[in-house]
């Protein structure tokens, strides 16, 4: 569970550090960004999902 938690929170970070660049929030097409959005926060679910799963262990 430990590589999973860390290669999903590395995946976040890459999803937060794309949506934090200003050109590709500016220049990128709505649904792009949007899709972004949308990846992050399922990724940052999944990341507290399975914090909960290797604290219940």
């Amino acid at each position: 569970l430990g590589k999973l938690i860390a290669d999903a929170e590395k995946q976040v970070a890459g999803l937060q550090g794309r949506l934090a660049n200003p050109s590709y929030a500016d220049k990128a097409p709505a649904h792009l960004v949007q899709q972004t959005r949308d990846q992050l926060t399922a990724k940052q679910a999944e990341v507290e999902s399975l914090k909960q799963q290797l604290a219940s262990l």
